[in-house]
């Protein structure tokens, strides 16, 4: 998350309480799974205020600044495209809608599976700059000297940030479920405000603007239960 430490830490004990809150509403096992995502978000921002706190010590090189720095990124960029598809996949009940989810869900997989390799195979680092954590695996920067590789690898970045978009923020507009969408537009407008004006701490503000969204989980959970019929179609109860 932006600003610092203390911000990352403190925004990691609100959206977990969300997410404790929402769970003990669950009443369905898609929506205990749903109801988790809050809580998969405060461990996202917790790791951030670990990077926050080695980096700040000038520690770039330690165990803890790496678990803080390669935690942060799987959960960015691999966790989240298959987690959140996934979710309002197993949650919907109405059967085109469901139909929709599960493609887009396997465009999840594939994109998360490209970034997992991606996390993996290379090298990844984060620095401080003007009150923001900057990853350069997700900086929005593009280079006159890329522009030899516009036919591959700028294509297939483009490619993949579009399945990327699809799979964490379309599911929330395709849900039948009341709420959803609420979710879905402050993650959209995330999105534009960190492209906007944090290219280079794209990474991080954008998933400050998640967690932050992750908050109305709470609220979709408690109307999910309160009125089922106008919540949900069909939806799988606990047996």
């Amino acid at each position: 998350m932006c600003f610092s430490a203390s911000a990352s830490f403190t925004a990691a004990s609100v959206i977990a309480a969300a997410g404790i809150c929402s769970l003990l509403k669950a009443r369905t096992y898609p929506l205990y799974l749903f109801a988790l995502t809050p809580l998969f978000f405060a461990v996202q921002q917790a790791l951030e205020g670990l990077v926050w706190i080695t980096l700040m010590q000038g520690d770039s090189t330690s165990l803890l600044n790496k678990i803080g720095i390669y935690g942060f990124l799987f959960f960015a960029g691999a966790f989240w495209p298959i987690w959140l598809s996934g979710c309002l996949y197993f949650l919907e009940g109405d059967k085109k809608r469901k139909n929709l989810l599960l493609i887009v869900f396997i465009i999840g997989i594939i994109a998360a599976s490209k970034i997992l390799f991606r996390l993996v195979v290379h090298k990844h680092t984060a620095v401080i700059s003007d009150h923001h954590i900057d990853y350069p695996m997700f900086a929005l920067t593009y280079s006159v000297s890329s522009i030899k590789h516009i036919f591959y690898s700028y294509t297939l970045d483009l490619i993949l940030t579009i399945a990327y978009l699809i799979a964490v923020i379309v599911p929330f507009f395709i849900s039948s479920i009341k709420g959803m969408w609420i979710i879905g537009a402050i993650t959209t407008i995330g999105f534009i405000v960190a492209a906007v004006f944090y290219a280079l701490a794209f990474g991080s503000v954008w998933c400050f603007f998640g967690a932050l969204s992750t908050i109305a989980t709470y609220y979709i959970v408690v109307n999910y239960n309160r009125h089922p019929l106008s919540s949900r179609q069909g939806a799988s109860k606990v047996r």
